[in-house]
């Protein structure tokens, strides 16, 4: 039985972005040297809005029009605001308190990732 991998994943506009993250900085790097952290740090940053614009125009409105459907149409209203301000809260919980959990339980390794 084989393990499903990113390999055996069709591409997404995300995976592409990802994969082409490292050949722009490398060629940012050899065009103007090593040391030189600017390139690739715009480059770092342009894709960051590249994969954040991609998102928002493909699977970042879908809650949208999935939470309009499930309700029937004398709740839907209220269901709609109560989906949308759940989802409002609980991404501004996410945002506000992950950066702050690994410095205060010792666990500053684990987000290294998305420091970088």
């Amino acid at each position: 039985m084989k393990l499903l991998t990113s390999t055996h994943l069709p591409p997404t506009p995300t995976r592409i972005i990802m994969k082409d993250h490292l050949p722009c900085v490398s060629t940012g790097g050899l065009l103007f040297g090593y040391d030189s952290g600017v390139i690739a740090g715009i480059t770092t940053i342009s894709l960051i809005y590249v994969n954040i614009t991609i998102y928002n125009l493909s699977w970042g409105p879908l809650p949208w029009p999935c939470t309009a459907e499930l309700f029937l149409t004398r709740i839907r209203e209220p269901g709609v605001a109560i989906a949308v301000s759940s989802q409002w809260l609980f991404n501004f919980l996410w945002s506000f308190c992950t950066p702050l959990y690994p410095g205060r339980h010792g666990l500053g390794h684990v987000l290294t990732v998305w420091r970088v």
